[in-house]
């Protein structure tokens, strides 16, 4: 979305699925309105129809049509107010906020800017309710609350979780050689040296803190 008086793009940039499934079908150009006043863009890609906020370049709602084939993750995360809040994954609609008690959303989700999730992981990190996922070309990290990404690992990620040790929030991640990485969301720095060993798939990680030693299975 362009300024076209300042000649400058407006950002952060409207991400969601963007790779077709059939070149010779492209999807639809996007439609430009106003919904109560305000301005908003409607997008159709292969899989869903999104209605967005301009102004604060996040989905308005949930999708108006689409489908998730399947869900690769679900935690139950506490939100502000100390109320639980279910942030789950889907195989190709991004990532969803939800209300434990009423269902309702709760947050605008966080779009897919990839053709498939192999995993996201939600979780409250020094206050702050932190998301990853994880796909065949990067792992993403956001913040709920303001919707906003902090940054991404480029390179195959079957995995990742989240992780508060003294009060240094980072992000593990499994690559595509299965080396486990730890890194700062906000840097992409390495904050502890690569953990190898693994030599096939891995499918869950999991901290614990016992006494003062923090383990990672």
């Amino acid at each position: 979305v362009w300024d076209l008086e300042a000649a400058a793009p407006l950002d952060p940039p409207l991400e969601g699925i963007t790779r077709l499934t059939d070149v010779t079908r492209p999807c639809p150009s996007p439609a430009l309105g106003t919904v109560d006043g305000a301005p908003v863009v409607l997008t159709a890609f292969t899989r869903e129809v999104r209605l967005w906020d301009i102004g604060t370049m996040s989905p308005l709602g949930e999708p108006l049509c689409g489908v998730d084939h399947s869900l690769v993750s679900a935690d139950v995360v506490t939100a502000p107010h100390d109320r639980a809040m279910v942030v789950t994954g889907g195989q190709y609609g991004g990532v969803r906020f939800h209300d434990l008690d009423s269902g309702t959303q709760v947050a605008p989700h966080v779009t897919s800017g990839t053709f498939q999730l192999f995993h996201a992981v939600g979780a409250q990190v020094n206050g702050e309710t932190l998301v990853a996922t994880s796909s065949w070309s990067e792992t993403d990290a956001w913040t709920q609350v303001p919707r906003r990404r902090l940054g991404k690992r480029f390179g195959t990620s079957w995995r990742a979780s989240l992780h508060d040790v003294d009060g240094t929030a980072f992000v593990v991640s499994v690559a595509g050689d299965f080396t486990l990485h730890a890194w700062d969301p906000r840097t992409q720095a390495p904050v502890r040296p690569p953990m190898p060993g693994h030599t096939a798939q891995v499918t869950d990680l999991r901290a614990v803190r016992m006494g003062e030693t923090n383990l990672l299975a």
